[in-house]
């Protein structure tokens, strides 16, 4: 990435940085992990999203949602999921450090659970 771009989202991420909780973030990155996981699975399967959708039982604007991060999923949502598609997911719950997160960068907490990103990184 050059050196303009990665200043352009730095710039982004910290403009749009207090109106986040940790929260947002940790829910944002887990979305994110799923939808691509779904994506890259319906691409493993050459099916279109309409294919897919029928082999999941919901229809095509779903998958879309599915795929673009567009939808909240449930615990509930993501097992039924993994297990029509014969699929594991674990989460991980532990102390935070700077190096569970790839691509939050360096996060401090504030006092009123708001935080200042002190850089971002996309990772590889």
């Amino acid at each position: 990435m050059n050196n303009t771009v990665s200043k352009t989202i730095t710039n982004l991420v910290m403009s749009i940085s207090d109106n986040l909780t940790l929260a947002d973030i940790y829910t944002a990155d887990a979305i994110s992990e799923v939808s691509v996981a779904i994506l890259k699975k319906r691409l493993s399967m050459n099916m279109t999203q309409t294919e897919f959708g029928k082999l999941l039982g919901v229809k095509q604007g779903m998958v879309s949602k599915w795929e673009n991060g567009d939808y909240n999923f449930s615990l509930k949502a993501i097992s039924e999921i993994c297990a029509k598609l014969n699929l594991t997911f674990s989460i991980n719950v532990e102390e935070y450090t700077s190096k569970t997160s790839n691509w939050i960068g360096s996060l401090k907490t504030t006092n009123n659970n708001k935080k200042n990103i002190d850089y971002f990184s996309l990772a590889a």
